[in-house]
């Protein structure tokens, strides 16, 4: 990591980013635990819940002066919409606050057992951050998958082999061209398995992203 990103030291932020990691995964087992009703609902409204639940134990974890902010609009250099990201994570410890390009982005989306949805995991959102689009400043970042709707003979497992698949073999010349790292799993929590990490080149002269994959199972409301 290039250490010119941060007003402080990479240490310091690396272990406050991998307290998110711990976040994320203590927030969606509290979820998972307390909520009752139907989360076979719109995109928005499960990362809503996360967003709130983010921000109401973010103190348990020391993370005291990050903000979690969603929808934040990404503005392009011609000055119009690129896009709308889901989840923009500040914190003004870990660099000059005044920079508002250096955010950390969460990137959220539903998943089922259609292939073509693997495929646009790839192709249309984790292309963003290799484009650019997303967090063009910074090194690292977070997709969040809210994993949803199997037939009984699917699981998570396949769900992850094949979005590893797209990226080695099927999906946008670009994009392969641009993985140094294929999906690995990362440890963040002994007890959560579905964590990795990959690596990719970008355009535009932009530093190399490490990007962490959150697999959230939500399949027990939508069966």
């Amino acid at each position: 990591m290039n250490s010119d990103v941060f007003q402080g030291d990479v240490d310091i932020v690396l272990n406050n980013f991998n307290k998110v990691l711990k976040l994320l995964i203590f927030c969606y087992e509290k979820i998972i635990s307390e909520i009752t009703f139907n989360l076979d609902e719109f995109e928005n409204f499960i990362r809503n819940i996360f967003i709130t639940n983010l921000r109401n134990n973010k103190k348990l974890f020391w993370l005291w002066k990050i903000y979690f902010e969603a929808e934040l609009e990404e503005i392009k250099d011609n000055y119009t919409t690129w896009w709308f990201i889901d989840i923009k994570v500040w914190n003004i410890e870990w660099w000059d606050f005044c920079d508002e390009n250096k955010y950390f982005a969460f990137e959220c989306k539903r998943i089922n057992w259609y292939s073509e949805h693997k495929k646009e995991y790839v192709d249309n959102w984790l292309s963003r951050f290799i484009s650019g689009q997303y967090s063009k400043s910074m090194q690292l970042s977070w997709m969040i998958w809210f994993v949803q709707w199997f037939k009984k003979w699917k699981n998570i497992w396949d769900n992850i082999q094949k979005i590893k698949d797209f990226l080695k073999n099927e999906s946008k010349i670009k994009i392969k061209s641009n993985t140094i790292q294929n999906l690995e799993y990362y440890e963040i929590e002994k007890s959560f398995n579905y964590s990795y990490f990959s690596k990719h080149k970008r355009e535009r002269k932009l530093w190399n992203i490490d990007i962490y994959h959150l697999f959230f199972d939500f399949t027990q409301w939508t069966q």
